[in-house]
């Protein structure tokens, strides 16, 4: 077996649920845009020194794989686990824990804060297309709700690094 199979050189490609797409349909615009916004949260994660926050990004790429598999199948039905009114919670309670008061504009000097600042310029660009999807009813509000919130703890992320690093 090879890892090449050809079938998309002819600018098509298959979803999860064998759904053909364009190459440059929205649907796998915003997988891309998960999958680039997936590394930069990792690539983020691997700078969280705090094992109890370490766990909680964890649940952040938990909740973006289930976003792709969510596009990828065009609806929730027929997933075993989906983005719900929990995962929201949990980022409003890491927000509200962990916020630190900020400048207006803020700017960030350390790699870890600018790691999650990387991350949430993904985040928001994610966001961007994904609004597309929510006026067409092809998103459900609440995987909607949770990319918005996850823009609002990587902000949050990044100043409360930048002061932990920079006061040590």
């Amino acid at each position: 077996m090879t890892l090449y199979t050809r079938k998309g050189d002819d600018g098509n490609t298959s979803s999860l649920n064998g759904t053909v797409y364009r190459k440059n349909d929205t649907v796998i615009e915003v997988n891309g845009l998960i999958d680039e916004l997936l590394v930069a949260v990792q690539k983020a994660k691997l700078t969280i020194k705090d094992p109890k926050l370490f766990r909680q990004w964890e649940k952040i790429v938990e909740a973006l794989y289930l976003l792709g598999a969510e596009i990828s199948n065009g609806k929730v039905s027929g997933l075993n686990k989906c983005i719900d009114k929990g995962f929201i919670e949990k980022l409003e309670h890491l927000i509200d824990e962990y916020y630190v008061q900020s400048n207006s504009f803020q700017y960030f000097t350390t790699i870890q804060a600018l790691e999650c600042e990387e991350a949430r310029v993904r985040t928001r660009k994610l966001e961007r297309v994904l609004t597309s999807m929510l006026r067409q009813e092809r998103l459900r509000q609440t995987a909607y709700g949770y990319i918005n919130r996850l823009s609002d703890f990587l902000f949050t992320m990044s100043v409360y690094l930048e002061k932990e690093y920079t006061q040590n």
